[in-house]
């Protein structure tokens, strides 16, 4: 988390834990039980368990809004955050939303993730406003 903070210049890593713990997220655990890789449905994901830390999350806002993404460093590459965005995504249209994410000029792997994704497009730059 920590790490992900660079992306949110204007926000220390104590306002992104209070994030995530109060809002619904997306993530992807390991299964300790798997002999190997298979595909996932990603419209029947179960909840991941409490006590372990996810290799992949997304926080998903109130308004459709998803937010700060993260993945593992040692298991980034491997479509795991496209995986919990597309979840995610999904979560949010299914309750009328319009899933949407705000991504910095600066942050290349997601300008680059969601180049890639069918039905993201770039609709527009922001200016940031904080006290």
């Amino acid at each position: 988390m920590l790490a992900t903070s660079k992306h949110h210049k204007n926000r220390d890593v104590d306002e992104i834990l209070r994030l995530a713990v109060s809002s619904s997220s997306a993530g992807v655990y390991e299964d300790e039980g798997a002999s190997q890789d298979s595909l996932v449905d990603v419209g029947a994901m179960p909840f991941g368990p409490r006590d372990r830390k996810p290799l992949a999350w997304v926080t998903c806002l109130h308004y459709g809004a998803l937010s700060a993404l993260m993945t593992e460093p040692e298991h980034r590459r491997r479509g795991l955050a496209r995986l919990v965005m597309e979840a995610a995504g999904r979560s949010m249209a299914s309750q009328g939303y319009v899933p949407h994410a705000y991504v910095e000029r600066d942050n290349e792997a997601s300008l680059r993730m969601f180049s890639r994704m069918a039905g993201w497009r770039r609709v527009h730059d922001a200016i940031f406003m904080h006290t």
